[in-house]
């Protein structure tokens, strides 16, 4: 209870405190949520008597324009499950699972807690308890969702810490960890729960973070495994033929990562997996050089995981920038999950930004025909994507755009909550999502050649593995197109 008025304490203050521009007419204009859900919403039938929807098994389309090329050879994948809707906000790392990693991934390693954590002072709970008996008595602790007995006893819990607080911030000795939580407050006074601990093997950083300003982070890695690159990454499957030198097979990587995912406890899926290595070649991730040129030695395979809910995969793109471009809203890049496993284990794990539902909505949903669907893809990705190939300043001699559809699939997508540009809340719905790559090459005057795989708006150039990214996004109850970089 505690620890869950704190965190609610923390999003009223940022409510009231961090409040942004909004503008008079958005650029692009959210779609009414609440007539989307009660249009979408459906008599859920005996699972049993489910009938996915009709669906071609591969959707073709070929489409050529100026410099713009679209290429569409997608098999076209719906779930055996009804599409639900729900209410979702991001939120932190379940203390339990949190502890159930460290043990599995310190494998009997002594990991120490860093030197320097933060301890509330007296100075820091008066002026917390000053801002809550404010919110008491003007009524804003009801913004927060919580009733006045529980905000009293927040209160009262906040007098309490205050006796045995310190006059000032103290520096602790390093410990033992043992993936507990600890407090540590930021710039502005944000407190966060970290669990941050390392060895001269190993290094973990977790930042979980139910506030609006911060990402909740979940990074570890093996400080003596080599540094794997997905500059040279390719797609394999069980089916793939893997270098000798990999020292494990697909399905022994794969049992690793299911093993990590029972840790975690949530409802996750292997989506993707990639085989890396760690080849310098002189070409920096983000373009240029490094001047680093040296052979592969070493090879890993690096999985991408998909939330699922309700047995329905939650939409991710390789890239996942998705909601992180409306200016007048808070980032909220998607959740991705990456594990990294070679042949001495778990490499590396990268977990952004978790989700968590807050209140199904509909446990089915009425879809579109997907015909219609088809007429909207072809009509709509014109209009995205040949903008584009006009974006010429006078260094530039052309723009060529290549758009490379491989599937067509069913899912479930978050959107931002209408109208909530402070929060992490959103909506679960459902959604047809072209993925594919999107490939950029810019001539200049100067003659040089800029040319590498991008993602949905343009926001930069990969020189390094394709990866599928989200091309197209369709509302599969209206048929409305949603921006993966606004996130509505």
């Amino acid at each position: 209870m505690k620890k869950h008025i704190f965190i609610i304490l923390l999003a009223a203050l940022l409510l009231l405190c961090a409040c942004q521009p909004t503008p008079d007419e958005p650029v692009v204009l959210q779609k009414d949520q609440d007539l989307m859900i009660e249009q979408g919403s459906a008599t859920l039938p005996p699972e049993e008597s489910y009938t996915p929807p009709e669906v071609p098994e591969r959707y073709q389309y070929d489409y050529e324009e100026g410099t713009l090329t679209v290429h569409v050879d997608a098999a076209v994948t719906v779930p055996d499950k009804p599409l639900p809707m729900a209410r979702v906000r991001a939120c932190g790392y379940d203390q339990e699972a949190v502890k159930r990693l460290f043990a599995l991934l310190t494998d009997g390693d002594t990991l120490m807690t860093p030197t320097q954590q933060w301890t509330a002072t007296k100075e820091d709970l008066e002026a917390d308890i000053k801002r809550a008996m404010e919110m008491l008595e003007d009524g804003s602790y009801k913004d927060a969702d919580i009733t006045e007995e529980e905000w009293k006893e927040h209160i009262e819990e906040l007098k309490q810490d205050y006796k045995n607080a310190p006059f000032s911030s103290e520096v602790r000795e390093s410990t033992v960890a043992d993936g507990s939580y600890y407090k540590e407050r930021y710039d502005g006074g944000i407190v966060v729960d970290c669990a941050d601990a390392f060895s001269k093997d190993r290094n973990l950083t977790i930042r979980s973070a139910f506030n609006e300003d911060t990402e909740s982070i979940f990074k570890y890695n093996r400080s003596d495994a080599p540094k794997y690159s997905r500059r040279n990454a390719r797609f394999v499957d069980a089916d793939s033929e893997l270098p000798e030198i990999l020292g494990m097979t697909y399905r022994d990587a794969l049992e690793q990562v299911n093993v990590l995912l029972g840790a975690i406890g949530e409802p996750f899926r292997i989506k993707t997996v990639f085989l890396v290595d760690d080849e310098q070649n002189a070409l920096a991730e983000g373009g240029g050089t490094d001047g680093i040129v040296q052979p592969a030695n070493h090879y890993a395979l690096m999985v991408q995981c998909q939330r699922m809910y309700a047995g329905v995969p939650i939409a991710t793109d390789v890239d996942g920038v998705f909601g992180n471009s409306d200016r007048y809203a808070i980032e909220w890049a998607e959740e991705s999950l990456w594990i990294t496993v070679d042949r001495e284990g778990i490499v590396s794990i990268d977990w952004w930004e978790p989700l968590t539902v807050t209140e199904p909505v509909a446990d089915s949903t009425n879809l579109m025909p997907f015909d219609r669907v088809r007429e909207i893809a072809e009509k709509m990705i014109r209009v995205i994507y040949l903008p584009f190939t006009d974006r010429i300043n006078p260094d530039t001699e052309r723009i060529d755009i290549r758009v490379d559809v491989g599937s067509v699939n069913l899912e479930l997508i978050r959107v931002r909550e209408q109208n909530n540009v402070t929060g992490k809340t959103g909506l679960l719905i459902p959604a047809w999502v072209f993925y594919g790559t999107i490939r950029q090459s810019t001539a200049w005057k100067d003659g040089t050649l800029d040319d590498g795989y991008s993602h949905y708006g343009f926001g930069g150039l990969r020189h390094f593995c394709e990866g599928d990214v989200i091309t197209l996004c369709i509302n599969a109850i209206d048929g409305t197109i949603i921006d993966p970089l606004l996130g509505y």
